[in-house]
């Protein structure tokens, strides 16, 4: 009797344990290859470097197209100046000496022609006023008739700075008289009744000591 009952207590145990350990088999946690833990933490890490590998691509895209905007930018400013400048050289006058050498020439042709009380042309012959009005209307210069005026007329210009087609006032006592400047420190004019158009040099004492104002036309 007490080994039947001894028998059924082992084979209740062993029954208890096989239970246990089955229902300890039911509960274990079971990883597959794409849920482990480990393996999922380092996917993300890795997606996460990606995208932000991507992020700073598209931040080098976006400097690389600031550049180049910028460089267009700089291109188009350098051709506006291009324009500019173009515009500039295409609107500069004519070189202020070509018309003085034109003036200068218009009188120093008039050379040996009489002086004539009014005259103001290469037929009849000229006063003093006459030839200055001459040389310049000849260059398509407006010009007054006296002497006067004359003296009023464009830019005063210093003894040393003469150049060409300049007009060179000398005072005579107490008047003067005009000529006009061809360069190399003389100066043509139609001095008075019974003389000719002639020369006289700048470098005279009489004509330096007695220099009043020289005008430069435009």
């Amino acid at each position: 009797m007490k080994k039947k009952l001894s028998l059924i207590l082992a084979m209740f145990t062993v029954l208890a344990l096989a239970s246990l350990t089955a229902c300890s088999g039911n509960n274990s946690p079971s990883y597959e290859s794409g849920n482990d833990p480990q393996n999922s933490t380092q996917s993300s890490v890795a997606e996460s470097s990606d995208s932000s590998s991507d992020n700073t691509s598209s931040e080098d895209n976006s400097s690389d197209d600031t550049s180049s905007e910028d460089n267009s930018s700089d291109n188009t400013s350098s051709e506006d100046n291009s324009s500019d400048n173009t515009s500039s050289d295409s609107t500069e006058p004519p070189a202020p000496s070509e018309k003085g050498d034109a003036i200068a020439k218009s009188a120093y042709d008039m050379l040996g022609k009489p002086f004539t009380e009014g005259g103001y042309s290469a037929e009849t012959g000229f006063d003093n006023s006459g030839l200055i009005y001459y040389a310049l209307t000849s260059n398509g210069v407006d010009c007054p008739r006296g002497l006067t005026a004359q003296k009023e007329m464009g830019t005063e210009i210093a003894l040393e700075k003469l150049e060409k087609g300049d007009i060179v006032f000398i005072k005579d006592g107490d008047s003067f008289f005009g000529g006009i400047y061809t360069g190399d420190d003389t100066i043509v004019f139609s001095p008075y009744p019974g003389q000719k158009v002639r020369t006289a040099s700048m470098k005279s004492v009489y004509y330096t000591d007695n220099f009043l104002k020289a005008v430069r036309v435009d």
